[in-house]
């Protein structure tokens, strides 16, 4: 997912797939219909660019290297969460 600020709306481009070894893999999605626009209401990506500053400042705080590419739902310590959980805390 890819954020963009100037037009607001998440840009579907890759795909994460976590392997039985635990570690994640990210490819094209497979269709068409899977890479895909998102329009956003201004005042979502506001929270979204306020939530990536705040991430960004913890990262520092932590002496920690912060990329753009970081993820904006994440672990504490960065990594991704498991999508089973993601999928249960949404239904």
């Amino acid at each position: 997912m890819d954020l963009d600020i100037s037009s607001p709306k998440i840009s579907i481009r890759r795909t994460a797939y976590k392997l039985d070894n635990g570690e994640w893999r990210f490819e094209e999605p497979k269709t068409d219909r899977s890479r895909r626009d998102i329009p956003l209401p201004i005042s979502l990506a506001l929270l979204l660019m306020r939530l990536r500053e705040q991430k960004q400042a913890i990262a520092e705080w932590r002496s920690q290297e912060f990329s753009e590419d970081d993820f904006v739902f994440s672990r504490p310590d960065g990594s991704l969460p498991d999508p089973r959980y993601l999928s249960k805390v949404f239904q």
